[in-house]
Parts: C-alpha cells; structure tokens; sequence
C-alpha cells in the first residue's frame, strides 16, 4: 500500500478523496475523471481489468518463486 498517496479532486459537486492509501481498482475505475480519461483514449475497463489480472498472477508467481529458493538455501 502506498501511504503517500492522496488525491482529494471535486467532479460535478462529488468530493472523492484517497488519503494515506491507494485506492481500489473498482473505485477508480468508478471515478468519473478516469472514465472519460479512458474513453479519450480509447481504453475499455475490462482491459484494465484483464491486465490487473495478470499482474497479480505474475506477482504471486514470482512470491511463490522467491519463497521456494528462500526454502531450499
């Protein structure tokens, strides 16, 4: 987590704020800044979705890796 990060924004009289922490991707994908950012460039949230999907995957991977060389020294 990050706890550097804070964004207090206002969209159409809606105060959204992220104080000491990432916020989740479901709230930022809901946020309506980022919606049009997305839909400007052409980028679908089941692509965001997919790649955060994979990240996880790949990270979880590397942990498990990380820790079976941890366990065989």
């Amino acid at each position: 987590m990050n706890t550097r990060s804070t964004a207090i924004h206002l969209i159409g009289g809606t105060e959204v704020c992220w104080l000491a922490a990432e916020p989740a991707l479901n709230d930022m994908l809901a946020d309506p800044m980022t919606q049009l950012l997305m839909r400007r460039d052409g980028v679908q949230e089941a692509e965001i979705r997919r790649l955060a999907t994979r990240l996880r995957q790949a990270s979880a991977r590397r942990q498990d890796e990380a820790r079976d060389l941890d366990a065989s020294a």
